[in-house]
C-alpha cells in the first residue's frame, strides 16, 4: 500500500478510538483489543441513529405545521346502472344534493311518467333555489298532458323547451358534477340502463350538447299561449 494510504487510514481509525497511537521513534500504532473495538462501534452507532431519529422528529413537525395535507380528490369514474329501482334511487339522490341547476333532455312520450316519478324530488329541489331546464321533443298534444305537467310548467323555476325532431340522446346533468346517460334512449322512463359519471370531459361533452340544444329548442307551447292571453 502507498505510505500516504496507511497513513490517512490509520488516522481515521484513530479518530474511531480503534488503535492506539505510541509516542517513539519511528512512531508505532497498536490496536486495542477486539471487544473494545466493537463495543466503540456499537456505541457510535447507537449515538448517530439516535441523532438520525431526533432529526426525523424535528422535521415531522417542521412539515406539520407548514403544509397542510391536501383533500384527496374523488377519481372520475362510471358506474353502469342496470336496475329500474336502483336507477332512480340514484336520481332521486342527485336531485336532492342539486343545489344549483339541473338540466334533462328526453322525449315527449316519457316526460310525464319522468315527472311523476321524481315530482317530490323535483319540488323539493327547486324550494331550495334549484332551476330545472328541460328539452322534449315537441309533443302531438301538449293539452292532453295530465294537471301534473301542467303544474310543473308553470313554476318559474322549470323550463321546458320542446325540439321539432326526437333527441338523439337522453341525459339529465346535475350541478354540472354528475350526468346519467340512458343507453338506449328510445326505451321507456327508467327502463333503459343508465351510465353514470362524474368524468369532467364526459360532463363538458353533455352540457354543451344540452346548451345547443336549448338555444335550438322553442319555448313550452303552453308558455306561449298563457303569454298571449295576458
Amino acid at each position: 500500500m502507498a505510505r500516504q494510504d496507511i497513513y490517512r487510514i490509520l488516522n481515521e481509525l484513530q479518530q474511531l478510538g480503534l488503535v492506539e497511537k505510541i509516542i517513539t521513534t519511528p512512531t508505532n500504532f497498536t490496536a486495542i483489543p477486539i471487544q473494545e473495538a466493537a463495543s466503540v462501534l456499537l456505541e457510535r452507532r447507537i449515538k448517530e441513529t439516535a441523532d438520525l431519529q431526533a432529526r426525523a422528529r424535528e422535521l415531522i413537525q417542521e412539515v406539520a405545521t407548514k403544509v397542510k395535507t391536501p383533500i384527496p380528490q374523488e377519481k372520475p369514474h362510471f358506474v353502469l346502472i342496470s336496475e329500474r329501482e336502483a336507477l332512480i334511487n340514484r336520481i332521486k339522490k342527485a336531485i336532492a344534493t342539486a343545489q344549483e341547476s339541473i338540466a334533462m333532455i328526453g322525449s315527449a312520450a316519457v316526460f310525464p311518467q319522468v315527472l311523476f316519478v321524481l315530482a317530490e324530488k323535483f319540488n323539493e329541489a327547486m324550494k331550495n333555489g334549484v332551476k330545472i331546464r328541460y328539452v322534449i321533443c315537441e309533443p302531438e298534444d301538449a293539452n292532453t298532458w295530465p294537471e301534473i305537467v301542467q303544474a310543473f310548467t308553470k313554476n318559474p323555476s322549470f323550463k321546458l323547451r320542446t325540439l321539432p325532431n326526437p333527441p338523439d340522446a337522453r341525459y339529465g346533468l346535475y350541478d354540472k358534477k354528475e350526468v346519467f346517460i340512458a343507453t338506449f334512449p328510445s326505451h321507456g322512463a327508467f327502463q333503459s340502463p343508465a351510465l353514470w359519471s362524474n368524468n369532467s370531459s364526459i360532463i363538458t361533452v353533455f352540457q354543451e350538447h344540452f346548451e345547443r340544444a336549448w338555444i335550438t329548442a322553442m319555448e313550452n307551447p303552453n308558455h306561449k299561449a298563457k303569454d298571449a292571453a295576458v
